[in-house]
């Protein structure tokens, strides 16, 4: 069985965040793998380890953004690619979804496609649904449990049920984070995934030129600060008769 899983390098959601001049600066500008794709990953890995199959890694970008790739590396994939595409971060979702079916429709091997649930920065989860559209493949999101035996089954975790359902392969999902955490890279694969050549792709037969969404490019901070009042503890009753009138005054309620 072949795997692909889709993975997108994102800037650290843990960085500080600074506004210089009106625009926004990051005191780590350094990429790392989107950590819903880490949990696709993970998904993949479980699957190699069951049912001794292959998995492929795809990311978007250019040469300097591949870590999100090694990362994948690291954690047990067996090769990787990288689909050279400048601003890729900045593409609309059906862009992105474009570039990814024509890899898949130019290397057509893949029983199975893999997609963390969305991404950080714009949380839309709609690339997997429109991959399987582009591709003409079945689609299953929100997998929390996966099983292959003579057809995929998956456990579809909504928000107040367990929804099973089958399909034939090849077919795209997406995966949910109740599908097991993301294992740690060990020294051996860090080091391995390190030394890993990534063959660059460019995509062709596009027929429409890429197109991306609005993009922040510079913010103002707003410097006015409210009065703060403090109600004393002191008693409990008077405390919130004060407080009552405030929310009244204010109308706030």
């Amino acid at each position: 069985m072949n795997i692909l899983v889709c993975v997108k390098p994102v800037f650290n959601a843990e960085a500080e965040i600074q506004v210089v001049d009106g625009k926004v600066t990051s005191s780590e500008p350094e990429l790392v793998i989107n950590p819903f794709d880490e949990y696709a990953v993970e998904a993949a890995v479980q699957l190699k380890e069951k049912y001794d199959a292959s998995i492929t890694v795809l990311t978007l970008g250019t040469t300097e953004q591949i870590e999100a790739a090694r990362h994948a590396l690291a954690m047990g994939a067996d090769e990787a690619f990288l689909a050279e595409i400048e601003n890729a971060s900045t593409l609309d979702t059906r862009s992105t979804a474009r570039v990814i079916a024509a890899f898949i429709k130019e290397d057509p091997r893949f029983d199975l496609i893999i997609f963390g649930r969305q991404t950080v920065e714009f949380g839309s989860g709609l690339v997997p649904s429109q991959v399987a559209r582009l591709t003409g493949l079945p689609f299953v999101g929100l997998a929390g449990k996966i099983d292959i035996s003579e057809k995929l089954t998956v456990e579809r975790v909504l928000d107040n049920t367990v929804l099973t359902v089958s399909a034939e392969l090849p077919t795209v999902i997406s995966v949910v984070q109740s599908i097991g955490e993301p294992r740690f890279p060990s020294f051996m694969g860090i080091r391995k995934a390190k030394k890993a050549e990534i063959p660059s792709w460019k995509p062709s037969n596009l027929l429409m030129p890429l197109t991306s969404v609005s993009s922040l490019s510079r913010t103002n901070a707003n410097k006015d600060r409210g009065e703060c009042v403090f109600i004393s503890p002191d008693d409990p009753v008077k405390a919130a008769g004060e407080l009552f009138d405030k929310i009244m005054a204010e109308k706030i309620l």
